[in-house]
Formats: C-alpha cells, structure tokens, sequence
C-alpha cells in the first residue's frame, strides 16, 4: 500500500472504531485497480442494493434473448409492495414495460418493480449471476452482501464486464439519475458526476458509488448496520468526506 493509502486506511479504522455499530468501507481506484477497505470482506444485510444483481441479471437475460426488456407488464394488485416507489401507487392494470420497472427500480428504489422483475428472471438466474462475477460473499436468497462484493459489482459494470457498452451506460445513466442523493453525493463537489445505489432500512444505512473525476474514477461503497440512522449518516459524511480529502490531491 501506498503511504496514502495506509494513512487513510487507518483513519478509516479510528473513526470506525469509534462507533457503536458496524461499519464496513471499499474503495478503489478503477483505473490502477488499488484499493483499500476497513471491515470490507464482512457480511451485512443488503437492503435495497440487492437491486442491483437482479438489474444485472435482467439485462444479461435481455443480452442473451431470454427476456425482452421491451414486452409489456400489467400490475396486479398482489404485486404492491409498500415503501419506495410509485408503482405500489398505480391501480390494478397498470401496464409498464420491464424496461420501465427496472428504470424505476434504479432510480426510485422502487420496491414492487423489482419484485416483478425479479419474480419474471427467477432467484437461480440471479444468484447465477451474482456467482458468476465472483461475488462469493452474497447470497440473493438471504439477501446478504458485503462492501468488497458490492464494489466489485460497481467495478465490473463500469469496466463493460458484464453487459454490453450500451447496457452499462443505461443502468449507470440510471444510478446517476437517482432520486436520493443524501448520502455520498451531498458531501462531494457538485460538479462530479455519482452514479450510486443506497440501502436504508431500520439501522441499516448504505451507500455504493462509482464516483467520476478528471483524474480517475473510483468506487465507494460504505455500509452499516446497528446505529440508528441519523448517527450513522454522519458517520458516512464523515468517511466520504474523508475519502475525498485523500483522492482528490491526486497523490492516490
């Protein structure tokens, strides 16, 4: 490692150390592949990023001409599922295309559209997918991920690893367009571009990001579980601000 890279490590480390919760970071620079991390190989309940494999896996189907993004979609009313998102909202015979949900999945962290979605590729196409990454760490059926798996996740994407050029910059023109940005863009310049997905649930907040800059591009993902959620928001201003501090001199 580096001297930054050992330095931020370790105050990474302090300040999560001091916390109450658990705290797990991974960050990577894409380009050179460097990373570092602090309790970024540990396992916590993944919350709304276990969107993005089920995203993945649609697309991947799409690519292979076993799902077509494009058919059409008529809501049922068991498929409402309360929390994020206005699909839950619709009346009975709302029609979308799948295309439509996964947008709203993304970008709304809409909960009834993914489950559709999901429901339509099937949890062993998904778990497939996620095996096929090499994300050893997650599991779809018990919704269980880590930081590391997640940046991975984020990393292959950018990198066109697993879908096509033109599918990659959908989904992360999607992660961008995202309606909740409280979380690792508030606390960064706002002229960088943040195609993120974040993760809340009760004493559960995460945030992953591929943060885009003139010198290089990076992933960041930060998760936590057992703070409620106002001390955990600071906490991951705190580390992304600290993050900042340390990539953007441009001495990673």
């Amino acid at each position: 490692p580096t001297p930054w890279q050992k330095n931020l490590e370790e105050k990474l480390t302090s300040l999560i150390n001091q916390q109450n919760g658990a705290y797990g970071v991974y960050l990577s620079e894409i380009d050179s592949q460097n990373f570092l991390g602090v309790n970024y190989q540990e396992s916590f309940p993944g919350a709304s990023l276990m969107k993005l494999p089920v995203i993945i896996a649609a697309y991947q189907e799409a690519e292979r001409k076993q799902f077509d993004l494009t058919a059409e979609y008529r809501l049922k009313e068991e498929d409402k599922l309360p929390g994020n998102g206005s699909v839950h909202l619709q009346p009975e015979g709302t029609v979308y295309t799948y295309w439509a949900l996964a947008k709203l999945a993304v970008e709304q962290s809409d909960n009834t559209a993914i489950s559709v979605i999901a429901k339509t590729i099937g949890e062993d196409k998904i778990q497939k997918t996620i095996d096929l990454l090499g994300l050893v760490k997650t599991n779809y059926r018990l919704k269980k991920t880590t930081p590391e798996d997640m940046g991975q996740l984020l990393l292959a994407l950018h990198q066109g690893q697993v879908l096509t050029a033109a599918h990659s910059q959908e989904i992360i023109g999607f992660l961008t367009n995202t309606i909740f940005n409280d979380q690792i863009p508030a606390f960064l310049p706002d002229n960088l571009t943040v195609a993120h997905k974040i993760g809340l649930d009760e004493n559960l907040l995460h945030d992953a990001a591929i943060i885009f800059t003139d010198t290089g591009d990076f992933v960041l993902v930060i998760m936590s579980q057992g703070d409620p959620q106002d001390q955990a928001q600071k906490t991951l201003e705190e580390i992304t601000k600290m993050v900042w501090e340390t990539i953007k001199v441009g001495n990673w």
